[in-house]
């Protein structure tokens, strides 16, 4: 969960006066309540982060979702919540400039980067390295084997606004 947006923040003023109240408070690391007309509703998630979270503070817990992808499992990350609630920031779609810098970089590039970083062998211009347990016992490695592979990734990145009905 993101703080709400201030009035002085860029797009304040395209936010509807309904959104621009938090209505949301975190409980716990896996829950928060909901303020409605019928009253506080609870909701359990897998995890809810507080509004004092960091970007890489949600990526440390993300980021093992990249290891169980190569590994062969279905992942899949959703960002969901109101106006302003700080969705496109989270998983770094703001923007060139944002996915550059490591401070404010979003889950969508840092995952980018470790997948292909896992796949292809550690980067020079990032940080991050390939984990050992991804290496051949025979020496083959896993950055040797795949220099015969073409690696091709189609991702789809879908952003859904009810302003834009």
């Amino acid at each position: 969960m993101r703080p709400p947006l201030q009035a002085s923040d860029p797009g304040f003023e395209l936010v509807p006066q309904r959104f621009r109240a938090s209505i949301c408070n975190v409980n716990s690391p896996t829950s928060l309540t909901v303020e409605s007309a019928q009253g506080k509703k609870l909701f359990v998630f897998d995890r809810v982060f507080s509004p004092d979270t960091d970007q890489e503070g949600i990526w440390e817990y993300l980021s093992e979702s990249v290891d169980a992808f190569v590994q062969g499992y279905n992942v899949s990350i959703l960002a969901y919540g109101q106006s302003g609630a700080g969705k496109s920031f989270t998983m770094g779609t703001s923007g060139p400039a944002e996915q550059a810098n490591p401070r404010i970089m979003g889950v969508v590039p840092r995952a980018a980067a470790a997948l292909f970083e896992k796949l292809c062998g550690p980067s020079v211009k990032s940080g991050l390295r390939s984990p050992n347990r991804y290496s051949m016992s025979n020496g083959g490695g896993l950055h040797q084997r795949n220099q015969d592979k073409n690696w091709q990734l189609k991702a789809t990145y879908v952003e859904v606004s009810p302003m834009a009905f």
